[in-house]
């Protein structure tokens, strides 16, 4: 094989409204007839069996309250039309007190035999939305849907919210952006970061090496990182530094790749700030494919705290970051790592050259599909 350069671009990709995504208010329904929607284009051909959504604070006392979940056509406007995307299917409703979790994610299952209407047929680039309607509100009950909360200037106009009380209105320009996990029949998820599916955030300890563990499904060059950290030279970081090293390598050990030390003054807030920037190695690494390696922050004095998004499993990471194979690892304190698949830190590659196509070798040489993108992504 042989890399050729290529304009820097970042791995995973995902997480398409920026680092600063967390969990924010998209509605609270606490009125018969109330809906919260994510519209947006199915993102590919097949049977959607069920959708995820996060939900923040629930009452759900009242055994008469009725919930409803659909997949629905968008009208001329784009709104929500009332109408099924798929004749009778593509609908869960319910009926009762205690049926819905405060904080917690919920899967409303279409094939369910009981609350399910059964599977929806989509056609990839249909437009659609995915309803949650209180259809009926009893007593004091109301539940908040969460979507995902987005700097402004890095949100989308597709997808988006649209919001039901006496009559619809999309949520433009608002830091809100559907979070939404789209599954499809056999538990199978694409690539769709668009639609969200983070179901928590978190933040590392301040004192820990902490990055990612991942593997390439191409040869490349890798020739930083890019993060969004919390530098703290208020509580003693003097200095940071990234790395890249081999899987097997404990923390603070060996390095393939590490960035210069760089002074923590270097921001246009040193003092305490949520920091996002590309940081090169000093010597970019050829990295195989296949091969699993770490991608890390330190600082000197302390090592700043990295943020990092929880999904419900390694599965979901499909649809969030296009691959299952980047996670977030940290020091575990003794001596080795804690891997969690199912998290993954607001940490990217920096990628510079990629592989020709020419000839073998490389962990595998020549041009490669990217696992799981609809039509192939060649690297």
């Amino acid at each position: 094989m042989a890399l050729v350069d290529v304009a820097p671009f970042i791995w995973p990709g995902g997480n398409t409204h920026g680092f600063a995504s967390g969990l924010i208010t998209a509605a609270i329904c606490d009125v018969t007839g109330e809906k919260c929607a994510f519209c947006g284009l199915i993102p590919s051909t097949g049977a959607i069996s069920r959708v995820g959504i996060k939900l923040g604070a629930v009452t759900n006392a009242n055994a008469a309250t009725q919930i409803t979940v659909s997949l629905q056509t968008l009208d001329a406007d784009g709104h929500p039309s009332g109408t099924l995307l798929d004749a009778a299917n593509g609908q869960w409703q319910r009926t009762g007190a205690s049926i819905l979790t405060a904080n917690a994610w919920t899967w409303f299952d279409f094939t369910d035999v009981t609350y399910g209407s059964g599977a929806a047929a989509v056609a990839k680039g249909d437009p659609f939305a995915v309803v949650f309607e209180m259809t009926v509100r009893g007593g004091a009950d109301s539940v908040t849907v969460q979507g995902v909360d987005v700097n402004i200037r890095s949100r989308m106009n597709l997808p988006y919210v649209d919001l039901y009380t006496a009559a619809w209105a999309k949520t433009a320009n608002a830091a809100v952006a559907p979070n939404v996990v789209l599954e499809y029949a056999s538990s199978a998820y694409v690539v769709a970061p668009e639609f969200g599916g983070i179901s928590n955030t978190s933040v590392s300890a301040n004192n820990e090496e902490k990055g990612a563990r991942f593997r390439l499904p191409f040869p490349a060059r890798i020739a930083g990182l890019i993060d969004y950290l919390l530098y703290t030279k208020a509580s003693g970081q003097t200095s940071f530094q990234r790395h890249l090293i081999a899987d097997a390598t404990s923390p603070g050990g060996v390095r393939l790749a590490s960035t210069a030390d760089i002074d923590s003054d270097l921001s246009d807030n040193p003092t305490t700030v949520n920091a996002s920037g590309i940081i090169r190695f000093a010597t970019p690494y050829e990295a195989a494919a296949g091969t699993w390696y770490r991608a890390t922050c330190t600082g000197t004095g302390v090592h700043g705290i990295l943020y990092s998004r929880n999904v419900e499993s390694n599965a979901l990471l499909t649809q969030v970051l296009g691959t299952t194979d980047f996670y977030w690892c940290d020091d575990n304190g003794s001596g080795g790592w804690t891997d969690v698949d199912s998290e993954f830190p607001t940490l990217r590659l920096v990628i510079d050259q990629l592989d020709d196509g020419s000839g073998g070798g490389g962990g595998g040489g020549g041009l490669i599909t990217h696992p799981g993108m609809a039509g192939g992504m060649r690297g």
